[in-house]
């Protein structure tokens, strides 16, 4: 027997563990969109019938994924109990890998943070931040065990290959071609999953920052340049799962120009507009001035390279959402880099544009330590909510 929906047809036996996965997937997202839902409204927005909502949610609830929530009054003036995320026991880890510290949180089924952990590393070679980071998994562990623990999601700052959990480059941590996700895992017994820093940023935004645009542009400079873009609703990768970076793009035409880069190179735009590309110039220059007096900093060279940074990564952007459409621009800033270098950073993204009603809209964003763990978490907390886009969408 064949059966067919929005288009696409597929042969009975059909497999049923799948179409159930991918059906309690689309209740749980309705749930995470609208907030506390009666069934039949359920069964309206996903097309299953009632019969069919009715079963799943009896699952979710047995299973500590929904619970109902308040009863309201329809317009026939029967009650309707209505159905939301439950958030006692679902947990989700996630830890931000800098040079010097890892950040952790624990958030439950709503995205909202439960637990905070802060480690100082104990070395900067990849095997013992395994080791601190499965230290730092055990404590979480420890003071989540009455909930379930689904997995792990970690973000570092560099060029990642999501698909096989590998860190191809950090010039941040100095690593390359580490098999981050497959020695963590081993070692804990979870899955895993990396991302790169500005793509834990993206999963926060598209999951729970209840902001309707289709295509974002998502940017983070700090310490290094970072980019990533939301076409759909998801974030976009490249071949062997990559999100392609910005930051090695080449700014000068000269093969052997400009300043090194840590990806050992010349001329990229990382060596001038971002916090670490900005400190390295500084610093040549003979200004040994921490980031976080850049902004209060009444030395003009400061302020002309802030700028000059600023104008590059402007137009850098500018390029991308032009050829996308971009719908919506978020740039993750420090409160170092905020004033002269997003303000120049805006102004020449603007001026790009020749009609002013095309301009995508522009929101700079301060975070604290926990963001980019946070996001981590969130990529992982995704799988509960979204079907692969290539997966057969069944109805009953």
């Amino acid at each position: 027997m064949t059966r067919s929906t929005l288009g696409v047809s597929w042969t009975q036996p059909a497999n049923k563990g799948l179409i159930r996965q991918i059906n309690e997937a689309r209740v749980l997202d309705v749930l995470r969109v609208n907030g506390p839902t009666a069934r039949a409204r359920i069964a309206q927005i996903t097309g299953l019938s009632p019969a069919t909502v009715t079963q799943i949610t009896a699952q979710l609830i047995e299973h500590a994924r929904i619970r109902e929530a308040d009863s309201v009054r329809s317009t026939r003036g029967r009650p309707a109990q209505l159905l939301e995320l439950d958030r006692s026991h679902v947990r989700v880890i996630g830890i931000d890998i800098s040079r010097e510290h890892l950040v952790a949180v624990a958030i439950d089924l709503t995205g909202e943070v439960v637990l905070r952990r802060r480690m100082t590393r104990r070395g900067t070679d990849a095997h013992t931040a395994v080791d601190d980071v499965t230290t730092l998994i055990g404590r979480l562990r420890k003071d989540v065990s009455s909930q379930e623990l689904v997995g792990v999601g970690i973000a570092v700052s560099g060029t990642v290959d999501a698909e096989q959990g590998s860190v191809v480059h950090s010039g941040l941590l100095g690593w390359d071609d580490v098999p981050l996700a497959p020695l963590v895992a081993e070692r804990t017994g979870l899955p895993v999953k990396v991302e790169r820093y500005v793509d834990s940023l993206a999963s926060a935004i598209t999951l729970f920052g209840g902001d309707a645009a289709q295509r974002i542009l998502i940017v983070n400079v700090a310490p290094s340049i970072g980019v990533s873009i939301v076409l759909g609703g998801q974030i976009h990768r490249q071949r062997q799962g990559r999100s392609g970076p910005i930051a090695h793009t080449r700014i000068d035409l000269a093969h052997d120009s400009g300043a090194a880069c840590h990806c050992g190179r010349r001329g990229c735009i990382e060596t001038v507009a971002s916090q670490w590309g900005i400190e390295q110039q500084l610093r040549a220059d003979g200004r040994e001035l921490p980031p976080q007096d850049w902004a209060s900093s009444d030395d003009g060279a400061v302020s002309d390279t802030l700028a000059t940074g600023g104008i590059i990564l402007g137009r850098a952007l500018a390029n991308i959402a032009k050829a996308l459409d971009i719908e919506r621009v978020v740039v993750a800033a420090p409160g170092s880099m905020l004033g002269t270098f997003a303000d120049h950073a805006e102004e020449a993204f603007d001026a790009e544009f020749d009609q002013p009603e095309t301009v995508a809209p522009w929101t700079v964003s301060t975070s604290d330590d926990t963001a980019a763990a946070r996001g981590a978490a969130c990529g992982v907390l995704g799988a509960m909510f979204y079907v692969d886009v290539n997966a057969t969408q069944p109805r009953d």
